[in-house]
């Protein structure tokens, strides 16, 4: 659902790909329009309110299977850094509209960073509910907000958002009061779908298996192999969809 969500998106603004190229294409003017209506239809918009929760909530529910918590959040945070890092120098070479300063990659890694603290603890039962009572604490408060009709703020790969009113800016979108940027899911109430998850799976995963293992066939060996990879099709999919398009914009 992600992968073919952006695919609607890059359709959407597919003129801005390839007008150094070729856009007088009937053909092209129509998946561009096809994309529009996609990415901006009420189906899409209420899809996107349940599917973003859904997948952090499972990020959440994996946490319970991870040995190593403290190295896969290092991982998380390094791969949040070089996101913001790379859409800011693609964003200032080719003046595509796609930074990310504080993205899905970023607020699960305050999410799991949460759940390692809370590991800490020592009584696992305690452990488990705080989990769930933080988690539904920031998703409560995220929609008091309200998050989902949070100010846009105007954010350029040209700024440094490290320093003075552009690090508030910062704050502020990674809080989720504002939003800002290509992808942008703020802490509140994204993070407490990580906590969630965290106490989901520690309640129904205790014994890490399958709770369908009827289901466990060879036939969906393709589907677990996705599963296990999605921090990279995550990284990678915009950059072969961007890719093809910009294709379409030399041969069509």
């Amino acid at each position: 659902m992600m992968v073919l969500d952006h695919l609607a998106y890059d359709l959407s603004v597919l003129d801005s790909f390839i007008t150094p190229y070729n856009y007088s294409s009937e053909f092209l003017e129509g998946l561009r329009q096809f994309g529009k209506a996609i990415h901006t239809s009420s189906l899409r918009q209420a899809l996107h309110y349940f599917f973003a929760p859904l997948f952090l909530v499972l990020t959440g529910i994996s946490t319970t299977f991870t040995k190593g918590k403290w190295r896969r959040l290092a991982n998380m945070a390094l791969l949040s850094a070089f996101m913001t890092t790379a859409t800011t120098l693609i964003g200032r070479v080719s003046g595509m509209w796609c930074l990310i300063l504080f993205g899905v990659l970023h607020c699960m890694t305050v999410g799991l960073t949460l759940v390692a603290l809370i590991d800490l603890i020592g009584h696992k039962v305690v452990a488990k509910y705080l989990s769930l009572g933080l988690g539904v604490v920031i998703i409560v408060v995220g929609i008091l907000i309200p998050w989902y009709e949070a100010p846009y703020a105007s954010v350029s790969p040209f700024e440094n958002y490290l320093v003075g009113e552009n690090f508030i800016t910062y704050l502020k979108i990674a809080v989720g009061v504002v939003r800002g940027g290509a992808d942008c899911l703020g802490i509140f109430p994204c993070a407490g779908f990580v906590l969630v998850g965290n106490y989901l799976g520690k309640s129904f995963y205790s014994d890490k298996k399958s709770l369908l293992p009827g289901l466990d066939k060879p036939f969906n060996r393709i589907y677990c192999a996705v599963g296990r990879n999605t921090v990279w099709i995550y990284l990678l999919h915009q950059v072969v969809i961007a890719g093809a398009v910009s294709m379409l914009g030399i041969f069509a």
